[in-house]
C-alpha cells in the first residue's frame, strides 16, 4: 500500500501554530489563567478558547493586547508576522 508524502506545512499554519505556542507559554511563565487573559482582552473565556483552537480568528488589537498583558519579548512577536 502506498501512502502519500506529508504535505510541508503551510506558511499560514506555522505562523498559527507558532501564535498559539507563544500564548501557551506564556499564560504558564506569567501564572495566569485563560480567564484572566480573557477578561483583559475583554472577551469570553469561551471566545479565547476558541481562538486558540484558530489562532487565525484573534484580531490584530487582540494579539497586540495579549502580548503586552504576557509581556511577549519583541523577538518572539517577530515569529509571527
Amino acid at each position: 500500500m502506498k501512502y502519500m508524502p506529508k504535505l510541508k506545512p503551510n506558511e499560514d499554519n506555522v505562523k498559527n501554530r507558532t501564535l498559539e505556542g507563544i500564548i501557551a507559554k506564556y499564560i504558564n511563565i506569567r501564572k495566569m489563567t485563560e480567564d484572566d487573559l480573557a477578561m483583559y482582552l475583554r472577551i469570553t473565556k469561551r471566545t479565547l478558547q476558541n481562538k486558540r483552537k484558530k489562532p487565525e480568528t484573534f484580531t490584530y488589537p487582540e494579539v497586540r493586547r495579549a502580548f503586552r498583558v504576557l509581556q511577549v519579548p519583541d523577538a518572539e512577536k517577530l515569529e509571527i508576522f
